[in-house]
């Protein structure tokens, strides 16, 4: 799949695989419900997962050759149908299978069986292709990845922070840009990822303070803490910049999905403190005089009652906090009517 013709050729041969996995599947799937001989519904949908990504990673630089090979070439054609489709399906498919609860992925580890971090590895590789516009302009595609990543960051963080820098930047960006997507269902989702990953560096990063700390944690959790901390390393602003974002839609938008916007605030505001302020001032530049005085004072009272943890009380108390700052925010009068710059 060097050249363009041959490219696009290789993607509808991808494409046409990934629709008659997912097909064939949902039909046995549909039979084993109704014949009691038949292979499990679980393992049928994991099976589906597991194989539509197994066959699109059958050769690795297929992946990478569909980006420098076939996109000038699909710059005018239907992207989606010729080069999105069969990922977007395939993304479906894994994050079906995670979120479904059928299987308790945590057996391949357990027995070295590599078949799900491979499948996740090409799902991923999958979704790198695509830039984070692509992502968040064709519908289909971005509630696959982004449902992806939420499955993901709840129940497989360890597998997220263990990727390579690049690969882990990525994905914090476009949670970051997911988050002020028109569709609910697509911000939620980004909110939900971040929350646990958020969750994930603050308790086993933050809260111990020191390496002994980590070293202290299993193996598999302490392997992955260490990663998380090389990434902020190398980008500090991975989890500066969706809490800038998250921010701003609070105090001058008013979506739909405030409260589950407003769930992986705390964590990030707990592992950015000492870049609080700053990401605060940046916010509020551009503001007239009477809205950043109005909203500093409220900034002031957003932590009353509200302790150094992740307890769900103690979150529900900072939700509380932030809807009332919220309300005094859009209060008549007060002049906020734009965001400042992002992290």
């Amino acid at each position: 799949g060097g050249g363009g013709g041959g490219g696009i050729n290789s993607i509808n041969s991808i494409n046409n695989t990934a629709a008659s996995i997912t097909s064939n599947s949902i039909s046995s799937t549909s039979n084993s419900t109704n014949n009691p001989n038949a292979s499990s519904t679980s393992a049928v949908l994991s099976a589906m997962a597991l194989t539509a990504a197994s066959a699109l990673a059958t050769d690795g630089s297929l992946i990478t050759s569909l980006v420098d090979g076939t996109k000038a070439s699909l710059a005018n054609r239907d992207l989606y149908a010729r080069r999105y489709k069969g990922v977007s399906i395939c993304l479906s498919a894994l994050s079906k299978a995670l979120s479904g609860n059928f299987v308790n992925f945590g057996i391949f580890d357990l027995y070295g069986d590599p078949c799900f971090k491979d499948a996740l590895v090409a799902c991923l590789a999958m979704a790198l292709t695509a830039s984070v516009s692509d992502l968040l302009s064709f519908r289909k595609l971005s509630r696959s990845y982004f449902s992806l990543i939420e499955a993901l960051a709840a129940a497989h963080a360890t597998l997220l922070c263990t990727q390579d820098t690049p690969v882990f930047a990525f994905i914090l960006r476009s949670l970051d840009a997911g988050l002020r997507s028109l569709e609910s269902e697509v911000s939620t989702s980004c909110a939900s990822a971040l929350d646990n990953l958020g969750s994930f560096y603050f308790r086993n990063v933050i809260t111990g303070g020191a390496d002994s700390h980590i070293l202290s944690l299993p193996q598999h959790i302490a392997v992955a803490a260490q990663k998380l901390l090389e990434h902020i390393s190398i980008q500090p602003d991975l989890f500066a910049a969706p809490l800038s974002t998250l921010l701003e839609i609070s105090f001058f938008e008013d979506p739909k999905n405030q409260w589950s916007l407003s769930r992986p605030m705390l964590s990030l505001v707990l592992i950015n403190e000492n870049r609080y302020n700053e990401i605060v001032s940046r916010i509020l530049r551009g503001q007239s005089p009477e809205a950043q005085a109005r909203v500093a004072a409220g900034l002031e009272k957003l932590m009353e009652g509200v302790q150094r943890n992740l307890d769900p009380k103690n979150k529900d108390k900072f939700t509380q906090n932030l809807t009332l700052l919220r309300h005094e925010c859009r209060s008549p009068g007060t002049g906020t009517g734009g965001g400042g710059g992002s992290a």
